[in-house]
């Protein structure tokens, strides 16, 4: 029953510590592999130009250009996902008071929304002489 407690009320602190290590492991595998494989290409690049020479041809300007728009097609749509999952996290993890995401109704922590909640405690309304003035 331990086990269970912990899943209850910490819930939303152990998804973001699962995302977290999600992220951290496919770093640590995805960068070394994508330093490599850009590095064999450099090498290939220059072996190519090497032959290119050797044999009296021009050696091909590479275009950066083409290169610079591909990753910024393909980053602005990962940045707005990767942010979009980061936002709904934090926002399931830490419940709104409003009811919103993850937010319980009446009856329910942080559920209280509505004036006529029968569980909320009577506040007095500062119109209406109660504290903090406000009547003439």
């Amino acid at each position: 029953m331990l086990i269970g407690d912990i899943i209850d009320t910490d819930s939303g602190n152990l998804m973001i510590l699962v995302m977290l290590a999600i992220v951290v492991t496919t770093l640590i595998i995805l960068v070394p592999q994508l330093l490599r494989a850009h590095l064999r290409k450099m090498e290939m690049q220059h072996a190519e130009n090497m032959r290119a020479l050797e044999n009296g041809q021009e050696v091909a300007p590479v275009d950066e250009r083409s290169r610079v728009a591909g990753r910024t097609a393909m980053l602005v749509p990962m940045v707005t996902i990767i942010s979009a999952a980061t936002v709904t996290c934090f926002l399931a993890a830490y419940k709104s008071e409003n009811g919103g995401v993850g937010g319980g109704g009446c009856g329910q922590p942080g559920g209280h929304h509505r004036r006529g909640c029968p569980d909320r405690p009577a506040r007095p309304d500062p119109g209406r002489g109660g504290r903090g003035g406000g009547s003439r």
